[in-house]
């Protein structure tokens, strides 16, 4: 198990991020050290909505608060 807060899990990655789901899988997905993670909250969230808004992103999914 990761040591990291924001770690989600195998059943919110398929339902709710759509990874591997194109355009819809959540732009705020990001892959830490050793499992998916959250970006939604942290330092990286104004970058990936300046990168959505400019359309430079291939996954555009918000798809929840943040985990």
């Amino acid at each position: 198990m990761s040591k990291h807060e924001n770690v989600i899990s195998e059943e919110h990655l398929k339902d709710v991020c759509k990874l591997k789901q194109g355009e819809k899988t959540c732009a705020f997905l990001s892959f830490g050290s050793e499992d998916f993670i959250c970006t939604k909250g942290t330092n990286l969230e104004k970058e990936i909505r300046r990168r959505l808004e400019a359309g430079i992103m291939v996954a555009k999914g918000d798809n929840c608060d943040g985990k």
